[in-house]
């Protein structure tokens, strides 16, 4: 909250030409209280995979942890999915790069409908448009012609095609090493970072508390 207000004063600042305000982090070296690493026994979940459930699974519990303000994640591919363009096909559409850009900006946003009265409440409504696969890419509407809507998975006149990539290009890995024998050339780690001034000891038995309702979830899901 006190970092929100700070943010709000620091836009009224009138400050010279060319200084940008920034605020520093709300943790020190210190913080890194909690290492942790991902490991599956199940051939269906392999780095890539672990590396979503660290990224949207594993992050945003351990964040939802009192006094936990960030974790830091290493080692993984991280998913990614492309729409690689013909050019030749977009000019015999008509069609720019920028166009095809926006209109799957355009269809992964979601979108409000006003609301409905239902008694003495009102229900806001809501379209959610987040893609969530590859079809769901391929079924995005890049123009319409003559009330014909041309989609970016038009197989024998299409200018584009959605994939599932093997990942963004990366720049490094995170290995398990013990002694000097390599245990895994790639596996997916994390630092949970605390807050400055909070007690680790509690925040560390939040982790504990998360790390045993997840391990529990995806035991059950196999």
């Amino acid at each position: 909250m006190n970092r929100e207000r700070v943010l709000e004063r620091l836009s009224q600042v009138t400050l010279p030409a060319g200084v940008v305000p920034q605020m520093g982090t709300d943790w020190s070296p210190v913080g890194q209280i909690y290492f942790f690493t991902l490991k599956s026994t199940n051939p269906n979940y392999d780095v890539m995979e672990l590396k979503s459930i660290e990224d949207w699974v594993v992050e945003k519990n351990f964040k939802a942890v009192p006094d936990i303000v960030d974790v830091a994640s290493f080692g993984g591919p991280t998913r990614e999915y492309q729409v690689r363009i013909d050019p030749n096909k977009l000019i015999a559409y008509g069609l720019s790069l920028a166009q095809v850009e926006q209109q799957l900006a355009n269809n992964n946003a979601n979108a409000g409908g006003s609301f409905i009265e239902a008694g003495l409440q009102q229900l806001n409504i809501r379209e959610v448009g987040l893609v969530r696969n590859v079809q769901d890419i391929a079924n995005t509407v890049i123009m319409t012609k003559g009330g014909t809507p041309r989609r970016v998975k038009d197989h024998r006149r299409r200018c584009a095609r959605a994939e599932d990539s093997a990942g963004r290009v990366r720049s490094g890995a995170f290995i398990a090493k013990t002694a000097k024998i390599i245990d895994n050339d790639d596996v997916v780690s994390g630092i949970a970072l605390l807050r400055k001034g909070a007690n680790a000891d509690d925040a560390l038995a939040g982790i504990h508390e998360k790390v045993k309702s997840l391990t529990n979830i995806f035991y059950l899901l196999g």
